[in-house]
C-alpha cells in the first residue's frame, strides 16, 4: 500500500511510521472495496449479474498481497491465516471445480 501527497510525493514511510506511533491497531485492520460501482450498494453483484458470471463475494484488501506479488512469492503460502488468503483460497478451489482440466497421459 502506498500513499502519495497531492503533488504525487510518496509519503508511505512517514504515514506508516504515524500510524505506528499513534494508532497502531489500525495496522491489524483489513479494508474492503467494491470495485465498478454500479448501484452503492450492489455494485459487484450488479456487474457479475450484467455479464452472466457467478458473483463470488469481495475480496479484503491487504498490504501484504502486493508485497507477496511484488516479491513473487505465493500470498495464500506466506499469509495463510489472513482474511484475504482464505478467500482467495476458496476462488482458486471454485475455480479448478468449474474448469476441469485434463492431466491425462501425455506419452
Amino acid at each position: 500500500m502506498s500513499f502519495f501527497d497531492k503533488e504525487g510525493k510518496d509519503e508511505t514511510e512517514s504515514v506508516m511510521k504515524e500510524l505506528k506511533e499513534k494508532c497502531p491497531h489500525v495496522l491489524d485492520m483489513f479494508a474492503t472495496s467494491r470495485l465498478f460501482q454500479g448501484n452503492a450498494q450492489n455494485g459487484t453483484q450488479d456487474m457479475a449479474a450484467q455479464y452472466s458470471v457467478p458473483y463470488w463475494g469481495t475480496l479484503p484488501l491487504d498490504s501484504a498481497l502486493l508485497k507477496a506479488c511484488e516479491e513473487g512469492k505465493a500470498f495464500v503460502t506466506a499469509c495463510p491465516s489472513s482474511p484475504a488468503a482464505k478467500i482467495l483460497t476458496g476462488f482458486a478451489e471454485r475455480l479448478t471445480k468449474g474448469l476441469p482440466v485434463d492431466m491425462g497421459d501425455k506419452a
